[in-house]
């Protein structure tokens, strides 16, 4: 894989995780959440990907948020996404999945609150 890959591989991979995150910041998945992430995953993957494996991904970023924290994780995926681009992508996803299930809990602002904050936007 040539660097140009390797680095939107892993832009795309942080775009999912933190998306990801959203969808669990409340601890409660909603089936409207995981679609939105499940599309999301689909556009973003470089490689065709099965229901299981997002299902292991999104447990593999469960585990991670709940080793080293919300906050950390998030500073870690957030430092990967540099151009504003990608960041209010990022953002316009967040809102998103924020929002599909008709309730936004204090949680999910946190977070969204915290993520703009690292990128100044």
């Amino acid at each position: 894989m040539i660097d140009k890959e390797l680095i939107l591989k892993k832009q795309n991979d942080a775009l999912i995780k933190i998306s990801i995150l959203m969808m669990i910041a409340d601890r409660d998945l909603h089936d409207k959440e995981y679609k939105k992430v499940i599309e999301i995953i689909e556009k973003h993957s470089m490689y065709k990907i099965s229901e299981e494996e997002i299902s292991e991904l999104v447990s593999t970023v469960s585990f991670q948020r709940e080793k080293i924290g919300i906050k950390d994780f998030s500073n870690e995926l957030c430092s990967t996404l540099k151009s504003k681009e990608k960041q209010k992508l990022a953002i316009e996803y967040l809102e998103d999945i924020m929002n599909r299930d008709n309730f936004v809990h204090e949680q999910e602002v946190k977070f969204l609150d915290h993520v703009k904050k690292i990128w100044d936007l």
